[in-house]
């Protein structure tokens, strides 16, 4: 009984912590790549108090039906670590940005082709049509090169894409804005066409991956009915996991499977490519 106190404990606290980081919320997740702890504090910072709150309650609540704290801790983790499994926003939203990218190169090129003035007025031009996906970007990337210059707002605007297509772009334009000289245009309907290349093989990646992302919710979802079958018909069956040693078994189940989800939610997540333009470069 102690063990199973000491893990009721810590469960109530880092319920507790959740529940007191949702609401105070954390330094929001930077353009380029970051570290994992990183990433995780910004997530966690994102989750809305009521998801916290809902989290708590299913853990409370399982707690008094099974009487297993291990349990009650992983249903509560569970409410709030299952959601972005079975989401694919974080894909659509990468390749939506690559395709504003493709876009706007394209129509920067056609402003460029229409001797509107140089490549700093064309940047500003193109705000007024700049994709939907990209169109906060594209006017900060304005902004800055009127305040600061063309070349360290470029440099700015691929780390706000945070991808290695907009490094392309972007240490292009640096380069005729370095150097002028003829060629650009050439260079901009390349690297459109071949950013279009690239939405289509993404997609077609994303189109592969549904059919092993609907198995994964199907292994939930038949997991999550096997347990409360269990539960409802054959409690014996499952009583020796009522003791601390029992307990002990069930962390460790609930462990490797939470590290199996983790793993495959990595190796679904999209790619950016490898960066070449950094913060540290512009410093």
């Amino acid at each position: 009984m102690t063990t199973l106190a000491v893990l009721a404990g810590g469960g109530f606290a880092g319920a507790v912590i959740l529940l007191v980081v949702a609401i105070r919320g954390t330094q929001p997740r930077p353009a380029h790549p970051a570290s994992t702890w990183t990433v995780l504090r910004a997530r966690v910072g994102r989750w809305r108090a009521g998801t916290v709150v809902t989290a708590v309650a299913t853990g409370l609540l399982v707690l008094a039906v099974t009487g297993w704290p291990v349990a009650a801790l992983g249903a509560a983790v569970a409410v709030v670590a299952v959601p972005p499994l079975w989401r694919q926003d974080e894909a659509q939203r990468v390749i939506a940005r690559l395709e504003g990218l493709a876009e706007w190169t394209r129509r920067l090129v056609d402003i460029l082709k229409s001797g509107a003035g140089g490549l700093e007025q064309a940047v500003a031009m193109s705000v007024r049509t700049a994709p939907a996906a990209i169109d906060t970007e594209v006017a900060t990337l304005a902004a800055r090169a009127r305040v600061r210059g063309l070349e360290p707002a470029l440099r700015m605007f691929a780390d706000d894409l945070g991808d290695e297509a907009s490094d392309r772009v972007a240490a292009s334009l640096i380069l005729r804005a370095r150097a002028g000289g003829k060629g650009l245009v050439e260079v901009l309907e390349n690297l459109a066409d071949t950013l279009r290349e690239d939405v289509a093989a993404r997609q077609q990646v994303e189109a592969d991956r549904a059919k092993p992302r609907t198995t994964t919710r199907a292994i939930m979802v038949f997991t999550l009915i096997v347990i409360a079958g269990l539960f409802a018909f054959a409690r014996t069956y499952l009583a020796p996991f009522g003791t601390a040693a029992g307990q002990v078994a069930l962390a460790v189940i609930g462990v490797v499977v939470a590290t199996s989800f983790i793993w495959m939610r990595s190796l679904a997540r999209p790619q950016t490519g490898h960066r070449f333009l950094r913060d540290g470069d512009r410093r």
